[in-house]
């Protein structure tokens, strides 16, 4: 697998990168936190996925672009002699894939995508990521644990120790299985015993198919004869409830008769009364004349007094509203004399509201230019916060230690770095002792223009008080005004309505006496008119008493013809009760039978049931038996996979991979420390104790023995060993490898000597990515890519010119 080009869009730093990767030993330099190590990381994010992340899925996508902004990486790189095209992109809520082979499309969506190269690498995204990328505290971490927790550590980078989960997890299912087995033997059943039981309910089954047949001929025979009692039951019912309709109707009949006669008596009696109103009517109908003429006098003087009362209360209202206009006028008069003064107040009020603004835009201006003062005040608090910070970090440091951003040691510098850093704290907070001083005069000023403020904001209320009060004369003066109006038109209709009426006469006395007579005739005359209403009916109740007389003839002669057809009938009543008993006995017989039957029936659906049940569980517990020998050897098959302690294949595997790691780790780590060191170290052991052991001159030494340099060297060469190993498991050839800040803190002369080593590996890796902070390494790369980052927070990357020395 070789690297041929990525692109980077709003991913982690980068907003828009790409990089075409060159053969050779290149170099990525740049500050620490830049995005050295992200660009590799983009490799595995393309290839793998979110898995491949370090972060949540919510925080791959560049901090500053756009919600609706996309981020992806497309990979191109070349395997087998074909070209793969990978890009992986987030959209919104979504993530999507594709990888083209050779300009067609193999594979798509997220998680497609993965799957297909996790099949055609050969290795998941921690084998790959271990193959290629290797950093300096995985190389120190190596050669300084003790020899069983390096064992450990290379059987996880190796992928070995999943054995140890596969034989966990087959003794976990063989205790599964042990624990179904006794579950099963226990549950098991004799099948005798169940058999036997089946027997004596098929005999029970017998018992009673035979009480069903006896039980169904009885209901044969009640049924018979419940039929032939119902027949005869029948028509005597027939007859009853003719018998009952005639007798209800002769009840009916008999009834209208006694309404019939009680309501022709009270018609009779209503006759006489009326011919007896008749007469009395006849003796007082004279006074209705004289009632008439007297009531149309009553009308006529009710007329005239009407008007005569109308004229007189006019001329009072007249008279009392000409007295109140003139206290109208009165009121109007005072109120204008009060509002003399309103245009000079108001003139005066507009004054104040222009003092008032221009007092308060000059308060605004003082608050504006404090709040930068205090603005001013924190950014040089922060930057006094900040040199401390720093100044306290350097003091604890102390002098004999390394620069935290170079590795340089701070030496003789410590002194003047200290001092420059204290004088410019102590400038700062002379600063500051004067922003404070300009605040607080500030504050003076603020304080004294808000109470002038205030001063004017009350002569303001005042008046507008003042302004408010002539607004209510006014009001009342209209109100005064409108009164008036109305007043004035109340006398002009009055005094118009006055000539109209004239001269009017009206004598009280007369009027008196007329009433007087009217209240006397009036009950004469109410008494006439109701007696001429009762007279009225007197023709109506006659024709009443004659339909009656009629009607209570024609229902006798049908209470007659009622009784005469009941007699016909023959119809007993004691013989009907005796019939209706008889069925009533015969049919509870039969229901109860029936519902016997019934339960016979259920018994044998039950019985018949049982026996099915039964049988079904004979065959499922020799069918359990069955399951039961399949467990068994089930059980055998795992324990000779995974045994007790450490017996069983994949224990004898895991052991036999264990014993080859060591000769193979020590073959390919030799390799790369003869490269490393010019043939000088030919051979590196990790022997059955993970002890690491390095050959001078045909005698084996431990790595302690070696300078810092050389034990370096040996490190590397057993990390690039064990990617070498994982690349020949996975049955690829990866071209290329990351080393990501494998220098540390080490001197000038060991980082040489390591870069002069990695050169020599070009014959084993087509493409050498080295990742450091260090600049001076640009003397020994071939290609250099610089990443920075501007001031916005966004990283780029630029390559760099390599000086050709000749």
């Amino acid at each position: 697998m070789k690297l041929i080009s990525i692109s980077l869009h709003n991913f982690r730093k980068f907003k828009d990168l790409e990089i075409n990767f060159k053969d050779g030993l290149t170099g990525f330099v740049g500050n620490n936190g830049t995005g050295k190590s992200t660009i590799f990381e983009a490799i595995g994010w393309v290839l793998y996925g979110s898995k491949a992340s370090r972060t949540p899925r919510d925080q791959i996508k560049r901090q500053g672009a756009g919600k609706t902004d996309d981020c992806w990486v497309k990979l191109v790189f070349e395997m087998g002699g074909n070209i793969y095209e990978v890009f992986r992109i987030i959209s919104g809520n979504s993530t999507d894939a594709r990888v083209k082979v050779n300009g067609l499309i193999s594979a798509s969506s997220a998680k497609g995508v993965s799957l297909f190269l996790e099949k055609k690498l050969g290795m998941d995204y921690d084998s790959f990521y271990t193959s290629i990328m290797a950093r300096q505290q995985e190389l120190n971490a190596l050669s300084d644990k003790i020899p069983s927790e390096r064992k450990k550590s290379m059987m996880k980078m190796l992928k070995i120790d999943v054995l140890d989960e596969a034989i966990k997890k087959v003794r976990e299912d063989r205790r599964n299985k042990e624990r179904i087995l006794d579950y099963m033997e226990k549950n098991l059943r004799d099948i005798d015993e169940i058999s036997h039981t089946m027997e004596d309910y098929e005999e029970k089954l017998n018992e009673y198919l035979k009480s069903k047949e006896e039980i169904g001929k009885e209901l044969e025979y009640l049924k018979k004869r419940m039929e032939d009692i119902y027949a005869i039951k029948k028509i005597e019912k027939e007859k009853a409830d003719k018998f009952k309709k005639l007798e209800e109707k002769r009840k009916l009949l008999t009834e209208r008769k006694r309404n019939k006669n009680f309501l022709l008596k009270e018609k009779l009696e209503e006759k006489r009364e009326i011919e007896e109103k008749l007469e009395e009517y006849k003796r007082i109908k004279i006074y209705r004349e004289e009632y008439e003429k007297y009531s149309m006098k009553k009308e006529r003087l009710e007329k005239a007094k009407e008007i005569y009362y109308e004229k007189r209360n006019l001329e009072i209202e007249i008279e009392k509203t000409k007295k109140e206009m003139l206290e109208i006028d009165n009121s109007i008069e005072i109120l204008e004399k009060k509002i003399e003064k309103e245009e000079e107040l108001k003139r005066e009020f507009e004054n104040i509201l222009k003092k008032l603004e221009e007092e308060k835009e000059i308060l605004h201006q003082i608050e504006k230019n404090r709040e930068g003062k205090i603005a001013e005040k924190e950014f040089v608090n922060e930057r006094i916060m900040e040199l401390n910070e720093k100044l306290n970090k350097i003091k604890e440091m102390g002098p004999e230690s390394n620069c935290p951003t170079c590795g340089r040691p701070l030496a003789e510098k410590y002194e003047k770095i200290v001092g420059d850093f204290e004088e410019k704290i102590s400038n700062l907070r002379e600063e500051m002792k004067i922003k404070e001083e300009e605040i607080k005069k500030m504050d003076e000023d603020i304080e004294e223009k808000k109470k002038e403020i205030n001063d004017f904001m009350e002569k303001r209320r005042k008046i507008e008080e003042e302004i408010f009060n002539y607004k209510i004369i006014r009001e009342r003066i209209k109100n005064f005004a409108e009164r008036r109006k109305e007043k004035d038109n109340f006398i002009k209709k009055g005094e118009g309505r006055l000539k109209e009426i004239g001269v009017i006469e009206f004598n009280e006395e007369e009027y008196k006496n007329i009433i007087e007579k009217v209240k006397e005739l009036l009950p004469i005359n109410n008494k006439i008119m109701l007696l001429e209403n009762e007279i009225k009916r007197l023709p109506s109740i006659k024709r009443d008493i004659n339909e009656i007389e009629e009607e209570v003839e024609h229902i006798e002669n049908e209470i007659k013809i009622c009784k005469e057809e009941m007699e016909k009938l023959d119809f007993n009543a004691e013989r009907y009760e005796e019939i209706e008993r008889k069925y009533e006995e015969i049919k509870n017989s039969f229901h109860e039978k029936r519902e016997y039957f019934i339960r016979i029936e259920g018994k044998i659906e039950y019985m018949k049931k049982e026996i099915e049940r039964i049988k079904d569980e004979i065959k499922e517990q020799k069918k359990q038996r069955e399951e039961i020998k399949k467990i068994k050897r089930e059980i055998m098959n795992l324990e000779m996979l995974a045994g007790d302690k450490d017996t069983g294949l994949l224990n004898n595997f895991k052991n036999y991979l264990i014993s080859k790691i060591g000769p193979l780790l020590s073959y390919y780590a030799s390799h790369f420390l003869s490269i490393f060191t010019g043939g000088k170290y030919k051979e590196i052991e990790i022997d059955e104790n993970y002890n690491i052991m390095i050959y001078d001159q045909g005698e084996k030494f431990d790595l302690e023995r070696f300078s810092g340099g050389e034990k370096d060297l040996a490190n590397l060469s057993l990390r690039l060993s064990i990617s070498q190993l994982i690349t020949q498991r996975a049955d690829i050839s990866l071209n290329f490898i990351a080393l990501d800040e494998i220098f540390g803190s080490q001197d000038t002369e060991r980082r040489r000597n390591i870069l002069n080593a990695l050169a020599e590996l070009k014959n084993q890796f087509q493409q050498i990515f080295l990742i450091t902070h260090i600049e001076e390494i640009k003397d020994f790369m071939e290609n250099i890519i610089k990443i920075y980052e501007d001031d916005e927070g966004i990283s780029h990357a630029i390559v760099e010119d390599i000086p050709n020395i000749s």
